[in-house]
């Protein structure tokens, strides 16, 4: 009798629990059910969501098109702008290092006739002088006595003896005539310029033959500028 008490006891939980199991199934079919419904729903929900994120993917990428082509042209502009504008600086440069080759030549040629011309002046001023000394500067007759020699007849008589055209000079700058001349030392030859110690005393010794005659025969002029008898002119 106890055996037969615990196993309707058995019985009992065991259909207890079969009820239970049939209501948690029930309630798995409907929350399933509720679930599928819910996804039913958030499908119906979500379908403007994806379109509009589908939009506004098609958007962004005819924008990120845009831009692209934009960034494009903008870039061939500014190339072709770039490009234009590095042909017109070489242009301007070309032109104006053949405006500046040609102030060069014309520069160059204007400095060779001037070069020609100061040539061709001095040639002239030289001839000048060399007419002016043989013509006008050389002593003549009346002044075979070198003590009445000018500066410019001493300059001359000094050229004529060999000296450099700096010696005569010097005498006729510092206005040594004859009557200076004669009297002259080697110091005041240094004063006057003449710093070759040579040439001073070829100087002082071809200065002391051309007054040495004078000095020894007492040369005088004669009154119509005639030599006086008796005496030698000098060679000129």
């Amino acid at each position: 009798w106890k055996c037969q008490l615990d196993a309707d006891a058995n019985r009992q939980a065991i259909q207890g629990v079969s009820d239970e199991v049939a209501t948690l199934r029930g309630l798995l079919s409907q929350a399933n059910d509720e679930g599928h419904a819910f996804r039913r729903d958030l499908e119906v929900h979500m379908r403007p969501l994806k379109e509009l994120n589908r939009r506004f993917d098609e958007q962004n990428e005819l924008r990120q098109r845009d831009m692209d082509t934009t960034r494009n042209e903008i870039s061939e502009v500014c190339q072709r702008g770039m490009d234009k504008l590095k042909e017109e600086c070489d242009g301007q440069t070309k032109a104006c290092q053949r405006e500046l080759d040609n102030v060069k030549c014309r520069l160059i040629q204007a400095i060779q006739e001037g070069e020609q011309c100061q040539r061709d002046i001095q040639t002239v001023v030289h001839k000048m002088e060399k007419t002016e000394v043989h013509n006008e500067s050389r002593p003549c007759e009346f002044c075979v006595n070198p003590r009445h020699w000018t500066e410019r007849n001493l300059n001359v008589w000094l050229c004529e003896q060999g000296f450099p055209a700096t010696v005569g000079q010097a005498f006729e700058n510092h206005l040594v005539n004859g009557q200076v001349a004669e009297n002259l030392g080697e110091q005041d030859l240094l004063s006057m310029g003449i710093s070759d110690d040579l040439l001073r005393r070829r100087a002082l010794r071809e200065l002391e033959r051309l007054f040495e005659p004078f000095r020894e025969s007492g040369l005088k002029l004669h009154p119509l500028g005639k030599v006086a008898a008796g005496t030698r002119p000098v060679s000129l």
